[in-house]
């Protein structure tokens, strides 16, 4: 049998070690080979164009084209900011393109009337609002949905290199809200570390994407899930 190959397209470093660990913990030894295509130009671009642009989407693509010719048997695409580019490519390939938001958003849709949706990126949040009302009209549901973007966090981050001061000021945020709204998405995927903190206070759903997303990926390939 012929092992599969799993290609994850990454905009940020620090998630490709977060998402080997998933991976190595999930497949319990199961032989599956793991690419990583690191391109931490992506947001900085995004950030400067104010939104995607088409030069984003033919960057993405390529990408994704060159995971193809890899061998892929699956394409993950790790980064929410992009999430809306892989509608637009997924068609042009022979593989299966995976979102890494996409099974958190589906649950997040079963289980809430109102939402809280966190992110410290507008080209994160608003794609990630974008996707979960395109499922609310699928689904039939509406669900109010109030937005949490902290930009102070994504700086203190970023900018000042200082991660202790971005989850502060995340978990100071999401306390504002928490009592009002019925689960909490975490928009990106390098927020799934604030998860042990977070279940503390509130015994409301905390959504993460990683997990989820490594769960899919292996029901879609027939791997065991743990």
């Amino acid at each position: 049998m012929t092992t599969p190959i799993i290609t994850m397209i990454h905009t940020v470093f620090p998630v490709v070690d977060n998402l080997k660990a998933i991976f190595e913990k999930k497949l319990r030894n199961q032989p599956v080979t793991i690419y990583n295509i690191v391109d931490d130009s992506i947001l900085p671009r995004i950030v400067a164009a104010g939104g995607l642009s088409s030069e984003i989407v033919s960057t993405v693509y390529q990408h994704i084209s060159s995971a193809e010719k890899m061998g892929s048997n699956l394409i993950l695409v790790t980064c929410s900011s992009i999430s809306e580019v892989v509608d637009i490519v997924s068609p042009l390939v022979s593989v299966p393109v995976i979102k890494i938001d996409d099974a958190m958003t589906d649950e997040a849709i079963k289980i809430a009337d109102t939402l809280g949706v966190v992110a410290t990126i507008e080209t994160t949040l608003n794609p990630t609002i974008n996707q979960l009302r395109k499922k609310m009209a699928i689904a039939e549901k509406e669900i109010k949905i109030v937005p949490i973007l902290c930009s102070d966090a994504y700086k203190a981050l970023i900018n000042d290199g200082d991660p202790e001061k971005h989850d502060l000021l995340l978990y100071k945020a999401i306390e504002e809200i928490i009592e009002n709204v019925d689960a909490i998405v975490l928009a990106q995927a390098s927020m799934a570390r604030l998860l042990p903190k977070l279940i503390k206070f509130t015994n409301k759903p905390i959504l993460t994407s990683p997990e989820s997303a490594v769960e899919k990926v292996m029901s879609l390939l027939n791997l065991g899930v743990e």
